[in-house]
């Protein structure tokens, strides 16, 4: 991280950085975001992590948290890079208690998958952020706690959700049945089927 700093940042102003910052800074226009991903380029190359995921059948985030032990990397840097390179379709959240801070989800999935500002009551993240003493939990929740669309109304997702030592949650979002997807998809295809028409009218 403090190498990329000086890669990208050396003589434009001083940087000192907390720990937090791995957690939260993963937008992508600031220069602690900048640092973690030179990191991260570095220390979890694609050429190397690809392969080292290629047989997971569970995406969340013990998978993300064995990968970390192995690329001695951080937990939080090596599940966006399994959302962003593993072999199937997931998302992964940082909320504080001020609301979502960041979020990534994998190449194929739809952009119009972009989850709510703050995690619906009926999420483990919900209870995670709102005094559960558990710092983490994992299973099947509504599609609809996570995404404001009425196409998953009828869907489940499997979530993963751990709190960090600073009272931020981490969310992993995988597909596990992948019907929403697919009905997704045929939805935007309907969509751009009736634009065409709508624009000769």
């Amino acid at each position: 991280h403090e190498l990329g700093h000086w890669m990208h940042d050396r003589g434009k102003a001083s940087f000192s950085c907390e720990e937090r910052q791995f957690v939260q800074e993963w937008s992508k226009t600031n220069p602690e975001s900048r640092a973690n991903q030179y990191a991260t380029d570095l220390l979890l190359p694609v050429q190397l992590f690809k392969p080292a995921t290629a047989k997971l059948r569970v995406i969340n985030l013990a998978a993300a948290s064995e990968l970390a032990k192995e690329f001695q990397m951080s937990l939080t840097a090596t599940a966006i890079r399994l959302v962003e390179h593993g072999p199937l379709p997931a998302m992964l959240i940082c909320y504080s208690s001020s609301g979502r801070e960041w979020f990534v989800r994998s190449r194929d999935l739809s952009r119009r998958l972009w989850p709510v500002s703050s995690p619906g009551r009926d999420t483990y993240a919900y209870d995670l952020l709102h005094g559960s003493e558990e710092t983490g939990a994992e299973g099947e929740v509504s599609a609809s706690a996570w995404f404001d669309l009425d196409v998953v109304d009828r869907y489940h997702v499997h979530e993963h959700s751990l709190r960090s030592s600073y009272g931020d949650v981490l969310s992993m979002l995988w597909w596990k049945d992948e019907r929403m997807l697919i009905a997704l998809d045929e939805a935007e295809e309907r969509e751009a089927a009736r634009r065409p028409s709508l624009v000769s009218q």
